[in-house]
């Protein structure tokens, strides 16, 4: 009898646990960014798509690692064609949830990006520093896919300046 207690104690127990609605450990997403490259003498539209890792600290800040791949680039004065090669960032986000659907956020970090400008004249630079944002996660409760809009500034340098617009899907486990 006394080994029938235990494992029925044992039981009640780990059907509590189970009970316990667990939070998520890990985000991934994937996303389509639309790129404003500014420069003194031009602007350029430019798009990239990427994806995302994320890990939660608690319900309101999390780090989040990212990579985008340009996608498209453009053609500006003098037949310069500008492309963003490559995009990757390390970011500390920050959010409050206002209802179970709304989750708007800032995030702020570090961007390391690769541009390439050919035609009359090549140009490639690597230049990394400060990024900052804003942005909303909605979702459905009885979904785990989160769709997210963000506005984001880059790269900000003396001589040009590197905004996006993102949409994405995320998914949380």
């Amino acid at each position: 009898m006394k080994g029938f207690a235990a494992v029925a104690c044992l039981c009640v127990c780990s059907i509590q646990a189970v009970a316990i609605e667990q939070e998520p450990v890990v985000y991934v997403g994937a996303a389509y960014t639309h790129v404003k490259y500014s420069e003194s003498a031009f602007d350029a539209d430019l798009a990239g798509a990427g994806g995302l890792i994320g890990f939660p600290v608690n319900e309101n800040f999390s780090i989040e690692f990212r990579y985008m791949q340009g996608v498209e680039d453009e053609r500006v004065l003098g037949g310069l064609d500008v492309e963003l090669k490559k995009m990757l960032g390390g970011y500390l986000r920050a959010g409050l949830p206002i209802t179970r659907r709304f989750y708007p956020y800032v995030v702020a970090g570090r961007s390391k990006g690769e541009l390439e400008g050919s035609g009359s004249s090549e140009r490639k630079f690597e230049k990394s520093g400060l990024s900052y944002g804003a942005g909303l996660n909605i979702s459905w409760p009885e979904s785990a896919a989160i769709l997210n809009v963000e506005y984001m500034q880059l790269l900000d340098k003396d001589d040009f300046e590197i905004e996006g617009l993102t949409v994405g899907l995320q998914v949380q486990y």
